[in-house]
């Protein structure tokens, strides 16, 4: 089922067309085979379409006898359901949806997955996938989500709260479809993860990338100072035999970064701050992706193509280069994507960008991303339209939108005041910095203080 669009969002026509494509997926057909995810850390269903793998037969078939090796195969999404136990991942399904759809409200450079809501008879998903997620005898968070999961469909009363995972009338299952495209990170994003929680948020915020955003110069001279002195960092940095291969790793990349690479990456990381702070995200180091892209100009528009790789940073010289381009000169960056977005908007989540105050350390934004948190902050305070977009479209509970309309208050607040300092520069327009490395005219704004606070 389709969420309706947030007030004042904006929606790309692929958005729209993805959302109908999956909402147009009939779970029960006999080509539509499910298999219990068999990796990670939290349960989940994986889909396929037998019409486009090498696989004939039924889909009762392939469950039978493909789940196994089901990594083999093309997927053609994830249903994903809540999972929050005391010995599992934090996975809380509502959390997606939001994300999608407050990022398009934010206007936000960074690519957040469509998510449609989905429901499923709770019996067959238990005997068609649960069953199988119990008979592979996995170990670990995801296995004892699987059993968690067993024990909530076959005697719900196992399970607290239900309304996290089934219908009011307890019959059906419910989640969302999701499918992310990209590959993770390496250190050069996601950081050394030197310890789980507190630690490894503080890693992320030694990034080359948010090193710039936590400098007062302005962004060029700010990427500049931190890509000449990043060596230096690498040999302060806490080295153990846990970080050793990601900072070696670190070593190979920050060489192959560059100002449209850095000004891009800024945006993304600040909008992931602004994202994480207002929906309460627990789980965000590790789980940041990318996709290559070429771009060039034509006059003084920016174009694009995206390229499937999967090599890292330091094997840039390798990603291919469609045929034609070369002669328009094009740039290759990596673009981000927030695929993994499950672990937020729940109340009892640890807020971890709130717990090592990334906010508070942002020096550079995008004007548009400033004025779209205040209309969202001065929308909640007088309980206006999307305050009841978000109170309705979503199930949230009292205490999760509460915490929404709060964590919102916060960050916004963090960054007004800011503002009002004149501590933050609103210069970060990635697009306007590659067209002019690309030779067209200037027109980055680089205003230390361009709108009223």
């Amino acid at each position: 089922m389709r969420v309706d669009p947030a007030p004042g969002a904006r929606y790309s026509t692929q958005d729209e067309e993805t959302e109908t494509h999956y909402c147009s997926i009939e779970l029960y057909r006999s080509d539509i085979a499910l298999c219990p995810k068999s990796w990670s850390t939290s349960p989940g269903t994986i889909l396929y379409n037998l019409q486009t793998i090498p696989f004939s037969g039924t889909s009762a078939e392939f469950e039978r006898t493909a789940c196994s090796e089901q990594k083999k195969y093309k997927k053609l999404l994830k249903y994903k359901q809540t999972m929050n136990e005391v010995d599992t991942s934090g996975t809380y399904s509502t959390s997606s949806l939001v994300y999608y759809h407050l990022s398009r409200f934010l206007d936000a450079t960074i690519h957040v997955p469509v998510s449609v809501y989905r429901e499923m008879d709770r019996q067959a998903h238990l005997e068609r996938v649960t069953e199988s997620g119990i008979s592979m005898g996995l170990s670990g968070m995801i296995g004892a989500g699987w059993k968690h999961l067993y024990d909530a469909e076959s005697r719900e009363s196992n399970y607290s709260p239900l309304e996290h995972l089934f219908t009011r009338d307890r019959q059906k299952i419910y989640g969302i479809f999701i499918s992310g495209v990209g590959e993770r990170y390496g250190p050069e994003i996601n950081g050394i993860r030197s310890a789980w929680g507190v630690p490894q948020n503080l890693d992320f915020q030694e990034t080359p990338a948010f090193r710039a955003l936590r400098s007062e110069l302005p962004f060029r001279n700010a990427i500049r100072q931190v890509l000449n002195s990043y060596g230096a960092y690498l040999t302060t940095a806490p080295n153990t035999s846990a970080t050793k291969a990601l900072l070696e790793s670190l070593a190979k990349t920050y060489p192959k970064m560059n100002v449209p690479q850095m000004v891009y990456w800024m945006k993304e990381l600040s909008e992931i701050a602004v994202l994480d702070f207002v929906l309460t995200q627990q789980d965000r180091i590790g789980n940041i992706d990318y996709e290559w892209v070429w771009y060039w100009r034509e006059g003084n528009q920016l174009r694009s193509q995206t390229v499937g790789s999967d090599l890292p940073l330091d094997r840039k010289s390798e990603v291919p280069m469609p045929p034609g381009l070369s002669a328009k000169s094009p740039l290759l960056l990596q673009r981000s994507h927030l695929n993994d977005n499950d672990a937020g908007t729940y109340t009892r989540y640890a807020n971890y960008t709130k717990k090592t105050e990334m906010l508070e350390k942002i020096r550079h934004l995008a004007p548009a991303t400033y004025v779209r948190l205040k209309e969202l902050a001065m929308d909640f305070r007088k309980k206006g339209r999307l305050y009841r977009y978000f109170e309705g479209k979503f199930g949230l509970s009292p205490g999760d939108l509460a915490g929404l309309v709060r964590n919102t208050e916060l960050a916004f607040g963090i960054l007004q005041n800011q503002c009002r300092k004149g501590s933050i520069r609103f210069d970060l327009d990635p697009e306007a910095t590659l067209l002019e490395e690309l030779g067209a005219s200037s027109t980055a704004q680089q205003s230390s203080q361009p709108l009223g606070c």
